[in-house]
């Protein structure tokens, strides 16, 4: 704010003194006053048309302001005038890796970086396109470069935790994570970040003085809310979870995976009444169900009696999963000459206990990857006359497909979720 106040003043004595409506708007992006800063870029840039470092700051401002067109003309424009113009290269790099054009992001970074080997920004920003590539190796080198460069480039240590987090180098990663908080204590992301490594370690207590230095920080951030409630509801301190939880979903109300834990946590305090539970499942009713409903479609009447009724099962834990116990028994006394079994199995991956279950099903559909309307089109594709959700609000669940009414007849059955959908 100082700062800017200078290059007012600056302009006021000299209307006419460019440098200082730049450095004005680029002050005002690095406040995240963007329209303010558009503003007085465009303003100097329509006095001095080949003012390049303005083009480069109105061309990073118009990224942030997600308007990725109108920001490539501007840096396209300002290659034309200098070709050698690393800092163009690189911000243009910027705005294919927001559009997920990464293989183009990283030829524009490596051209920024042949021009400017010192390019620190550069370097990170490569590794960050490597990693959207999961090719973390690589991203790990350039995080390096970018370090070897500035020794204390917090941004550069932190994402290198996170690749290295990504190849479960928990051990590396963790000391990464510590030089980067040491470097900059005020900044939330390495806290947060050392936080997860604890919680995929089981070291719980040390995962949740972590989320909380984070939120001493910053107490606004959905997902570290949403962390912290889970690890406090794994080792028992529900009443705390579902604090966290609510916060959660608070900060993030459209967060549908927020909102499903927090439902599945609410059975875990005892002291609530039933009612006021069932009032959080409307509440999610009324904001994720309901407004499917445009979806539904009218089912045609059989003219004919079915030989055999379509029953399809639908769930995440067609694995070695408690569930085996009820649903297996079900599915082996099936009478296939009456009932067509499909099994919708939504799974990262198959083990021994999914083999088992392959037998007793005529047909076995894997559903990771589908979204929920491809889900449902090939659902009414199959002509499924019954469908039984097997999970309600649990991890990875497809409730949202019974939303949409695929299937004439649709239930959920208790073994997955003890709750109404």
């Amino acid at each position: 704010n100082q700062a800017i106040s200078v290059y007012e003043k600056a302009i006021e004595l000299n209307p006419e003194y460019y440098e200082a409506y730049n450095n004005l708007g680029a002050a005002l992006g690095k406040n995240e006053q963007y329209e303010e800063a558009e503003k007085v870029l465009k303003q100097v840039i329509e006095l001095q048309p080949e003012f390049v470092e303005a083009l480069n700051n109105l061309g990073s401002i118009l990224t942030g302001m997600e308007k990725y067109e109108e920001a490539k003309d501007i840096l396209n424009q300002s290659i034309e005038i200098n070709s050698h113009n690393a800092e163009a290269l690189s911000n243009l790099g910027d705005v294919y890796r927001k559009l997920n054009e990464h293989e183009k992001a990283i030829d524009h970074y490596k051209r920024a970086i042949k021009l400017n080997p010192t390019h620190v920004q550069a370097y990170n920003n490569l590794g960050l396109c490597y990693e959207k590539l999961s090719e973390h190796e690589q991203a790990i080198d350039h995080y390096k470069q970018a370090i070897k460069i500035k020794p204390n480039y917090y941004e550069a240590l932190n994402n290198m935790g996170l690749a290295l987090t990504e190849l479960k180098k928990y051990s590396e990663a963790e000391n990464i994570l510590k030089q980067a908080i040491k470097i900059s204590p005020k900044q939330v992301e390495a806290y947060s970040n050392l936080g997860n490594i604890y919680q995929i370690a089981e070291h719980f207590h040390e995962a949740i003085k972590y989320y909380k230095m984070a939120l001493k920080i910053n107490k606004k951030i959905a997902v570290i809310h949403q962390n912290l409630g889970y690890i406090l509801n794994s080792i028992g301190d529900n009443k705390n979870s579902i604090y966290h939880q609510k916060l959660a979903v608070l900060l993030e109300p459209n967060n549908k995976v927020y909102f499903q834990s927090l439902l599945f946590s609410l059975w875990y305090d005892f002291d609530l009444n039933p009612k006021y539970i069932f009032e959080y499942h409307k509440q999610y009713d009324q904001k994720f169900g309901l407004p499917l409903k445009h979806k539904w479609k009218a089912f045609a009447q059989p003219k004919t009696d079915k030989e055999r009724l379509k029953i399809g099962y639908v769930s995440p834990d067609f694995n070695q999963h408690s569930m085996q116990n009820f649903l297996m028994p079900t599915l082996t006394h099936h009478n296939h000459q009456k009932f067509e079994i499909f099994a919708f199995a939504e799974l990262e991956n198959e083990d021994k206990v999914s083999q088992e279950y392959k037998p007793y099903v005529d047909h076995w559909i894997r559903t990771d990857g589908m979204s929920d309307d491809q889900l449902v089109e090939k659902i009414r594709e199959h002509g499924i006359d019954i469908l039984v959700d097997l999970a309600g609000h649990t991890e990875s669940s497809r409730i949202s497909v019974f939303a949409q009414k695929p299937t004439p007849i649709s239930l959920s059955w208790f073994i997955g979720y003890n709750y109404t959908t």
